[in-house]
């Protein structure tokens, strides 16, 4: 993502994961964890930056 032509702190990989797949912590309610590593450059990623991304789930939906 460009910010004024010059290039933002970016998510390099991530996923979305259940809780449930934490069993011995999830009691009943299920609920989504993101899980994302991104490169920090000069300037901060700002929320839009995530608002925009494509999170994908552990199935690869």
């Amino acid at each position: 993502m460009l910010n004024g032509g010059t290039l933002i702190n970016y998510i390099i990989y991530s996923i979305i994961i259940s809780s449930s797949e934490f069993s011995r912590t999830s009691k009943s309610t299920q609920f989504p964890i993101v899980i994302a590593l991104y490169k920090k450059d000069m300037q901060s990623m700002v929320y839009e930056d995530i608002l925009n991304h494509v999170f994908t789930t552990k199935e690869g939906q």
